[in-house]
């Protein structure tokens, strides 16, 4: 799934951090790591949310039967076993101004990223046709329950802002040496 949060206005800040003398890798990998555990948290957040659909029986859990309340549709998903909370993770790739080619062709840059390797996380936020509980001879419409990209909708301004600032706090660093 595409879609995320890009930032405008900060090669400015990326060249002043330059004439300062301050460690331009080390301050971008930086400012979108603190940008991409924001993300990470809103997310995790987001699916921490209460159901407000039916409730239904899920497997046994000893003796009884356990409940989940699912979420209705376009709204959030709701935990059932918090595997897709816990799959939520950001990471940090790339160099500023690196000389090695992508496989896109065009020079690396430094990229965030957030989010799950968990399959079911697209088919909850886009919507699918299911077999419900198996049954091959049925198949159901599962209607989108968005929580990824309303999230980055949502915090975008947010995660400029913790850039914006760590590069600051860098450009004063390097100012003071």
């Amino acid at each position: 799934m595409k879609g995320g949060v890009k930032l405008f206005g900060v090669g400015d800040m990326i060249d002043n951090l330059k004439t300062v003398g301050g460690d331009v890798q080390k301050s971008s990998r930086k400012a979108i790591f603190r940008g991409g555990a924001h993300l990470e948290g809103a997310l995790k957040k987001k699916l921490s949310q209460s159901g407000t659909g039916r409730e239904y029986r899920t497997g046994r859990k000893g003796k009884r039967y356990a409940m989940h309340r699912a979420s209705a549709p376009g709204q959030p998903p709701a935990v059932d076993t918090g595997r897709l909370r816990s799959s939520i993770t950001h990471n940090v790739t790339g160099r500023v101004g690196s000389s090695l080619p992508d496989p896109g062709g065009s020079k690396e840059k430094v990229r965030g990223y957030v989010g799950t390797n968990v399959e079911y996380g697209y088919w909850l936020e886009r919507g699918a046709m299911i077999h419900p509980f198996g049954n091959v001879d049925v198949l159901v419409p599962l209607l989108p329950r968005p929580w990824m990209l309303p999230t980055f909708e949502e915090e975008g301004g947010q995660v400029a802002k913790i850039v914006r600032s760590t590069l600051a706090e860098a450009i004063k660093k390097a100012k003071m040496k």
